[in-house]
């Protein structure tokens, strides 16, 4: 084989050139085919690896939106559970329903006191000295107005069987005690045909004579 340099020969065993020491032999190139081939071979691993980081992204991204909306209705549902569980509005007589915990020195329970105009709403969790747990008119506008006494068994006869449903159990074995509200003569011409029943616990120990409790008597049994 022939040194293309210095025109020596220097056999076929050797790749360099024994007078100037030149490559005899050229080193094999790499084909133009070959090269693009690799060259799309690396842009095609790279535009795999893109598309699964943009892939992974919008997942990634997809799944932080997923749990900020999750989060934000915790934290709505927290705030507003929150601020119901902890909040105390002034209820009129008329606005007064099942479930309503009452507050307040002017209640009068056990007394002859006239009911008050308003009374203070509280969550049942919080401590209260009433619930109520009936509400509602019992006698039809046509119906013309039956005396007192007839107003007073009928009121009272229903919030006995409506204690019952409430609570459980009936009143009779209960530690709580009923007082309620219904038409007078005054009220009835007016259209007034609410009997408002609230449940307390009775104790003559105390100076309101009423023991305060912070729980909801609904399906309580007690």
């Amino acid at each position: 084989m022939r040194c293309p340099t210095c025109g020596v020969e220097t056999g076929d065993t050797s790749a360099l050139c024994v007078v100037c020491g030149s490559y005899v032999v050229t080193r094999p190139s790499v084909a133009a085919d070959e090269v693009a081939g690799s060259q799309g071979s690396r842009a095609g691993g790279g535009n795999s690896r893109r598309d699964f980081r943009k892939a992974f992204g919008f997942g990634f991204t997809l799944l932080v939106i997923i749990i900020g909306i999750i989060a934000g209705g915790l934290r709505s549902s927290s705030h507003s559970s929150s601020s119901h569980q902890s909040s105390s509005h002034q209820l009129s007589y008329t606005q007064l329903s099942p479930g309503d915990c009452l507050e307040g020195s002017n209640l009068g329970l056990g007394t002859d006191s006239p009911w008050p105009a308003q009374v203070t709403g509280v969550p049942c969790t919080h401590r209260h000295l009433a619930e109520v747990f009936f509400s509602d008119n019992i006698w039809s506008q046509s119906l013309a107005y039956p005396g007192s006494i007839v107003i007073a068994n009928q009121g009272y006869a229903r919030c006995l069987s409506a204690f019952r449903a409430y609570d459980g159990i009936a009143q009779s074995a209960s530690a709580f005690s009923i007082a309620y509200t219904a038409p007078d003569a005054a009220t009835w011409p007016t259209g007034d045909r609410q009997v408002i029943c609230v449940a307390y616990q009775a104790d003559p120990v105390t100076a309101s004579g009423v023991s305060p409790v912070d729980y909801s008597i609904r399906g309580s049994h007690r």
